[in-house]
């Protein structure tokens, strides 16, 4: 995903999944500063990324002393592609098809976080809140 042609999970995209992962496992709204610490996010950089989620219609965020961010999806309803567009500068720009090695590959990382959503996450190794893919998970 990317307008440059590149394919990668940075820190926004990373930091991210683990704000909707916090958000996911809990019964309660969760305030930024819980969700920075329980999740190890630098805490001004998460209340940009949060900002950008809920302009995505990924979260939303409630005042008062129950206040906090709550997905506004079920998280089975949320890919990691989603999350993506959401914080990465530059729009998703679609692998065009052909011969080019890099191209097809791009375009099946491109399924995988299409299809991938954070239920599936949560349900894997994703407990720690980071992003580590089964090394048996195929790519079609």
């Amino acid at each position: 995903m990317g307008g440059s042609g590149q394919f990668w999970l940075g820190a926004r995209e990373d930091y991210a999944i683990r704000a909707l992962a916090a958000l996911a496992t809990s019964a309660d709204p969760l305030t930024a500063e819980q969700i920075a610490t329980s999740r190890e996010i630098p805490k001004t950089f998460l209340t940009v990324i949060l900002s950008q989620l809920g302009r995505a219609g990924l979260v939303r965020s409630r005042r008062g002393r129950v206040g906090g961010y709550f997905l506004t999806r079920a998280p089975e309803d949320i890919s990691v592609a989603d999350v993506i567009d959401a914080v990465h500068h530059g729009g998703t720009t679609p692998p065009s098809p052909g011969a080019d090695p890099y191209q097809r590959l791009r375009g099946r990382l491109v399924q995988v976080v299409e299809s991938l959503t954070l239920a599936e996450l949560l349900a894997t190794n994703f407990t720690d809140g980071r992003l580590v893919l089964p090394n048996d998970q195929p790519v079609s």
